[in-house]
Formats: C-alpha cells, structure tokens, sequence
C-alpha cells in the first residue's frame, strides 16, 4: 500500500500507510480495512492543538528574532541603552550639583563679608554718635 495523506507523502506497509518523517503528517497513522485495490478514497487532515503549540514553541526556541534568545538580546541590548542614558543623566545631575554647590558657597562667603562690613559701619557709626567726652 502507498499514497498520500493530504498532499503529503506516506509510506505503506501492509493494510498501514504512515506519514513520512519530516512532513506535516509525520508520525500519522491510517488503517485500511476495505479490501478494494487503488484509490479506496479521501482523507481530510488538520493538525491538532499539540501540533500547532509544537510549531509556536519550536519557533520560541529554535533561534531568530523571534525566540527567546532574540527577544532576549534586544531586551539586554534596550537595557544597556537605558543603563549608559541613566549613567549620562547622572553625570549631568553630578555637575549640575557641583555648581549649586560653588554658587552657595560663593553666596555664603559673600553673606559673611557682608555682615562683616555691616557691623564694622555699625561701630563706625556708633563712635561718631557717641558724644566725645573731655
């Protein structure tokens, strides 16, 4: 016995016809019980939930873009974009920070020397309104 299950090759072995291996219909099995010789008729195959779930999970893992290897490495590599953007930012934030730091620093020392001056005119003024004494 010899034929094809939906299109595709089948290996016959008795009253047995089986899918070849490799092809869609590997691993289907179909036996004959009439006893006509030839064309005995059509079968209609359609691949079931497990075969379907075996071709998206084969394509999860088998390589490419599309498996999770792929998807993967561009997470990683969008990771490491992300990293070198925060490292950048913080540099930023780092001298941004340092020159606040200048400028109060500036704004304190110029703070004391005004206070200085202040109460160095306010003894200047203190002497002169002070009566002077004989």
């Amino acid at each position: 016995m010899s034929g094809t299950i939906g299109g595709y090759a089948a290996t016959g072995l008795g009253r047995v016809l089986t899918g070849d291996e490799g092809s869609a219909v590997d691993g289907l099995v179909i036996t004959y019980g009439g006893g006509e010789i030839g064309a005995a008729g059509s079968i209609t195959y359609s691949r079931g939930i497990a075969s379907i779930m075996e071709g998206v999970t084969d394509g999860y893992l088998d390589g490419g873009e599309s498996s999770i290897q792929g998807i993967k490495e561009r997470i990683d590599t969008q990771k490491r974009g992300i990293d070198e953007r925060i490292d950048r930012f913080e540099d930023r934030l780092e001298v941004r920070r340092q020159n606040l730091i200048e400028r109060f620093t500036a704004l304190e020392e110029a703070l004391a020397q005004a206070q200085t001056e202040g109460a160095w005119i306010q003894a200047q003024l203190g002497t002169l309104l002070t009566p002077a004494q004989s």
